[in-house]
């Protein structure tokens, strides 16, 4: 099945939201970060059940909203991904929990200027469930949270917060 392949590759799309001071970034009055677009690849590499271990890669947009926002201003962060991921034991729908170090990368994109920040280290945790689909093929609902600093040499240290709520699809191989 999909969900007990030795090798996994899984697509995820949906819509995220920042949280915290991300949501409101420092030092900047009638500023919000509003919903983005989410998207998440993942390869899942187990040498038997329950555990396996993740490869991926993550990326959300989003507009700033307010007043004190510039006019084509958006924040873009990407992450790469290495951890590991439970799966409950075998039945048609199996809840999945997951762990993950994270790589991040933040873009600030003000008008026609564009900053990015230095990576560090981050963390990443997530839930969701697979529902098998046929021999090889699963999907499901996915919900993530990723936290993380983004340091920007003249604008200094933002936290960055997220919550995504995606749809995945998966096959086995």
């Amino acid at each position: 099945l999909a969900q007990s392949s030795p090798l996994i590759l899984e697509l995820r799309g949906g819509g995220s939201l920042p949280v915290a001071a991300f949501g409101a970034p420092q030092g900047r009055p009638n500023t919000t970060l509003g919903a983005a677009e989410s998207l998440a690849l993942r390869f899942e590499l187990s040498g038997g059940e329950p555990w396996a271990v993740v490869l991926g890669f993550s990326q959300e947009r989003a507009r700033c909203e307010g007043r004190g926002c510039g006019r084509e201003e958006r924040w873009i962060s990407t992450a790469w991904a290495i951890g590991a991921r439970w799966l409950a034991p075998p039945a048609r729908a199996r809840p999945w929990l997951s762990a993950a170090l994270v790589i991040p990368s933040v873009e600030w994109e003000l008008d026609d200027a564009r900053r990015r920040s230095d990576t560090a280290l981050g963390l990443e945790v997530g839930a969701g469930l697979r529902i098998a689909l046929g021999e090889r093929w699963s999907t499901g609902p996915a919900v993530r949270y990723a936290r993380h600093d983004a340091e920007f040499r003249r604008d200094g240290r933002w936290p960055v917060r997220w919550i995504a709520l995606e749809w995945a699809v998966a096959v086995g191989f």
